[in-house]
C-alpha cells in the first residue's frame, strides 16, 4: 500500500497502469488489495567507470566478477548497450539530460556551462514523489546544479535515508575503483598485491604487445575484481533494507575502458558498455510486456534511460529527449526500437578533434572532421599510463605493426567496420568497392542526424562562450545561424581534398568565426598531405586580420605544413599569447616543429603548468628532449 500522502498526489495521478491506493481500503478489500496492488518500483544505479565489458559473463576469461555474473544470471544482459559519450563528463551529461550532449554544447571534456532548466530527469522523478539520492558524483559538464534535482547529492547520500520508509527512491551509486587514475597513478613497480598475471592477458592487435601494456590490462582487470565486490556489498545491503523485491537494479559503466585506444575514442573499446538490469517478478511484466529475456541484442545507450525511467513510473518524457525508453510500457512499440546508436567526442584534452559515429546492428561508421590530426594525438592525463607512452616509445622508435601503427597516422575521414565480423575495428572497410553502398548509405544517415540534432559540436571551444549565463542550446536557438552551414563546412574540410583548395580559402573570409575554423582546419589538413596545393604566404596574410585565436593557431599550422617558414613565427605568437589551440597544433607539427626547439626552451618557464606536456612533447618529437622527459614538469634541456 502507499505509505505517504501529499508526496505522492502527482505520482498517483501519473502512474496509469500502477493502481496506487494512498488511503485505507475498506476492510473485506484488503486481501485483494494485496493482491493485485503494486506499489511504484525503486531504482537503483550501480555505476562504475572506464570499464568496457571486462566481466565473466560477457565471456572475458580473466575477470573474477561472481557478484554481476549472479546479477546477470536472475536478470538481462544487454549485449550492445553504448554510452554515447565516450569521455566522463559528456556521458553523464547525455545520461542525465536524455539529450546528446552535442544539442547541448556539453560535449567538451571538462567544461561546466549553462544547461536548459529541462536538463535534469531526476527532478521528474523527484516531482511524481521520488525520493532521489546520489552518491555522489555528478560531472556532467553543467556550471549550477539546481536544489531541486536531488533530495542528497553527497558522499552520504542513501536511499535508507528518505524520511518516510514507503516512499519510492531513485539512488545513483557511483564507484571510482576502475577508473583510469588506477594506472595513471601507480607506477608498474608500486602496483602490489598482484591478481591477474600481465603474461595471461589478451593485448589487442591494434596495440603494439609491450611489458608495460601487459601489465596495464592485468592492472586495471585487478580493480574490477574490487569493483564486483563492491557490487556484492551493494546488493547485500539492498537486500538487508528489505527493499529488494521492490527495486530494479541496473549495472553500468560511463564508458569503455583503460587501455589505450578505449576511452575517448568512439570505437567499440570507448563506446560499449556492459549493462546489466535486474527487475524483480512484481515488476517484470511492467518492465517486459513481451516477456524477459535472459540476453539481448537490441541497442540501447544513455540517452535513453533517462526516457525508460519515466516510461516504467508512467511520467511524459519531455519533447527535448531525444533517447527511446527500453523498459516499461510500449518499449516494444516499432517507435522505440532504435536501429542504430549514435556516438560523439569532442576533444583530447587542449586537442579539439571532433568525431561522430553510427553503429548498427552490424556496421559502424565513424568521421573524423580534423584531417590534419591522428588518434595518437598526446594529452597530459592519459599518457600517464605506462602502456600508452610505451606504445608511442615503441613507434617513435621504429616498432609495432601495420595495424598498431596506425593510431599514430593521420586519421582517415571516414572508418567503416562489421562490428559483428571485426570487433577490435582493424579492418577499414571504407574504401573496400563491395562495401561502397554500405558505406555511402551510413555517411548519408549520419550527416542527416548531425542536422537533425542541430549539433552544436562543431563550435570550437573558444567560440561557445562558456561562461554566458544563457545556456548555449537556447542562445543558438533564438537566433538564425545556420548550423548546418558549419557542419557543412567540417565535411568538407575534412575530406583534405586538393580540388576543394579554393572553396576551403574562401571560407577563410565567412562573416561566421566557425566556418572560419572549418576552412582553416581542412587548409591544414591538406597541406600537412600535399603542401604545394596551399599558398602559405596567402595564409599569413589571413593571420593578420583574424580575430578568433583558434583559426590563427590552424593557419600557422597550416602554413608551416606548406613550407612558408613566417608560420613558424605566427605559432610562435600564439604561444606566446597563450592561446591554447597553438599548443595542440605545435605538438601535431611533429619532426618539423625542430625550427622552434630554441625559442620553446626559452618560454617555457612562462608558460602555463597545464600546457607545458604539450611543449615537451613537441621537443621529445623533434628528437630535442629524451622521452622520458614527457611528464617531467623539469625537463633536462642540457642533453
Amino acid at each position: 500500500m502507499c505509505q505517504f500522502r501529499s508526496a505522492t498526489v502527482l505520482l498517483c495521478l501519473l502512474l496509469g497502469s500502477l493502481l496506487c491506493t494512498c488511503g485505507p481500503a475498506p476492510e473485506s478489500a484488503q486481501g485483494h488489495l494485496e493482491e493485485s496492488e503494486k506499489r511504484p518500483p525503486n531504482i537503483l544505479w550501480l555505476s562504475v567507470e572506464d570499464l568496457s565489458p571486462n566481466i565473466g559473463v560477457y565471456g572475458h576469461p580473466l575477470a573474477r566478477t561472481p557478484n554481476i555474473d549472479a546479477l546477470a544470471g536472475k536478470g538481462t544482459l544487454y549485449k550492445r548497450a553504448y554510452s554515447n559519450g565516450v569521455q566522463c563528463s559528456p556521458a553523464r551529461s547525455t545520461l542525465i539530460s536524455g539529450m546528446y550532449a552535442p544539442m547541448l554544447g556539453t560535449d567538451m571534456h571538462r567544461e561546466a556551462r549553462a544547461v536548459p532548466s529541462e536538463f535534469y530527469f531526476p527532478r521528474l522523478l523527484r516531482q511524481a514523489g521520488y525520493f532521489t539520492t546520489n552518491n555522489a558524483k555528478r560531472d556532467y559538464n553543467d556550471s549550477d546544479i539546481p536544489t531541486d534535482v536531488w533530495d542528497i547529492s553527497k558522499n552520504k547520500a542513501h536511499y535508507n535515508k528518505r524520511p518516510n520508509p514507503g516512499q519510492p527512491f531513485f539512488a545513483v551509486f557511483n564507484l571510482g575503483t576502475t577508473h583510469m587514475s588506477r594506472l595513471t597513478k601507480t607506477p608498474i613497480g608500486k602496483r602490489a598485491g598482484r591478481i591477474t598475471d600481465p603474461a595471461k592477458v589478451s593485448v589487442p592487435p591494434y596495440i603494439t604487445d609491450l611489458p608495460e601494456v601487459r601489465d596495464d590490462i592485468a592492472w586495471h582487470l585487478d580493480a574490477v575484481a574490487e569493483m564486483d565486490t563492491w557490487v556484492g556489498e551493494q546488493l547485500a545491503e539492498l537486500e538487508a533494507s528489505g527493499q529488494a523485491d521492490s527495486t530494479i537494479v541496473f549495472f553500468f559503466s560511463d564508458h569503455g575502458g583503460c587501455i589505450p585506444r578505449g576511452k575517448a575514442y568512439t570505437y567499440e573499446t570507448g563506446g560499449r558498455v556492459p549493462l546489466i538490469v535486474y527487475v524483480p517478478p512484481a515488476y517484470r511484466e511492467l518492465a517486459y510486456p513481451d516477456g524477459q529475456p535472459e540476453t539481448t541484442g537490441r541497442l540501447v545507450a544513455f540517452a535513453d534511460f533517462g526516457p525508460t525511467l519515466l516510461n516504467l513510473i508512467g511520467v511524459p518524457a519531455p519533447p527535448a529527449m531525444v533517447g527511446r525508453p527500453f523498459l516499461g510500457p510500449e518499449s516494444n512499440a516499432a517507435s522505440n526500437i532504435a536501429e542504430d546508436v549514435f556516438l560523439f567526442r569532442a576533444n583530447q584534452a587542449e586537442t579539439y578533434a571532433p568525431s561522430r559515429a553510427l553503429v548498427e546492428e552490424r556496421y559502424k561508421i565513424i568521421a573524423n572532421y580534423q584531417s590534419a590530426y591522428p588518434d595518437g594525438t598526446p594529452q597530459a592525463f592519459q599518457w600517464q599510463m605506462p602502456g600508452q607512452r610505451a606504445w608511442q616509445k615503441s613507434w617513435m622508435t621504429g616498432g609495432g605493426n601495420e595495424r598498431s601503427n596506425r593510431f599514430w597516422r593521420l586519421n582517415p575521414p571516414y572508418e567503416l567496420y562489421d562490428v559483428q565480423a571485426d570487433p577490435n575495428e582493424v579492418n577499414n572497410l571504407i574504401d573496400v568497392l563491395e562495401f561502397t553502398q554500405v558505406a555511402d548509405r551510413m555517411k548519408a544517415k549520419l550527416s542527416a542526424h548531425l542536422r537533425e540534432i542541430n549539433d552544436l559540436g562543431f563550435l570550437p571551444p573558444g567560440m561557445r562562450e562558456p561562461q554566458n549565463p544563457q545556456p548555449l542550446y537556447e542562445r543558438v536557438r533564438g537566433t538564425d545561424r545556420d548550423i548546418g552551414a558549419i557542419i557543412a563546412a567540417a565535411e568538407l574540410a575534412m575530406d583534405a581534398d586538393p580540388e576543394s583548395a579554393s572553396q576551403l580559402i574562401g571560407f577563410l573570409s565567412a562573416a561566421d568565426p566557425a566556418i572560419r575554423y572549418w576552412g582553416a582546419s581542412g587548409l591544414a589538413g591538406l597541406a600537412r598531405r600535399s603542401g604545394g596545393v596551399v599558398p602559405g604566404a596567402d595564409l599569413i596574410e589571413y593571420i593578420a586580420k583574424e580575430t578568433a585565436p583558434e583559426v590563427r593557431a590552424l593557419l600557422a599550422e597550416a602554413a608551416v605544413y606548406a613550407g612558408h617558414s613566417p608560420g613558424y613565427d605566427a605559432l610562435l605568437a600564439e604561444l606566446i599569447n597563450d592561446n591554447t589551440a597553438a599548443f595542440a597544433s605545435l605538438q601535431n607539427l611533429g619532426k618539423i616543429a625542430a625550427p622552434l626547439n630554441a625559442k620553446l626552451i626559452t618560454i617555457y618557464p612562462q608558460v602555463k603548468p597545464a600546457l607545458r606536456f604539450h611543449l615537451r612533447s613537441a621537443l621529445i618529437n623533434t628528437g630535442r628532449l629524451p622521452y622520458e622527459n614527457l611528464l617531467r614538469e623539469e625537463p633536462d634541456f642540457t642533453r
